[in-house]
């Protein structure tokens, strides 16, 4: 997925919980949105990197690099706005 919009010359964007970096590499349109896909995008992506550091092996800097990218997304998941709902309206 790919999401842009301007930004004011110089603007940094910020977020309450994630860091610059951690922002930039999640995107910060897509940290902003209630589309169900970055939700989707960001479990699936723990799911692997969670799969991953379970098989046996040694410590190094491919393991350590799926580590930290998991914990970004248990970072980014728990930053997330709530999931948009369908309101049903009256019964």
């Amino acid at each position: 997925m790919i999401a842009a919009e301007p930004a004011a010359e110089g603007a940094r964007p910020e977020h309450p919980t994630l860091t610059p970096d951690e922002l930039f590499e999640a995107g910060p349109c897509l940290v902003r949105s209630t589309d169900p896909l970055v939700r989707r995008y960001w479990e699936q992506e723990q799911a692997r990197l969670e799969r991953l550091l379970a098989l046996p092996g040694s410590a190094g800097p491919a393991r350590r690099r799926a580590a930290e990218r998991a914990e970004l997304a248990r970072r980014v998941l728990s930053s997330l706005p709530a999931p948009a709902t369908a309101d049903a309206g009256p019964v």
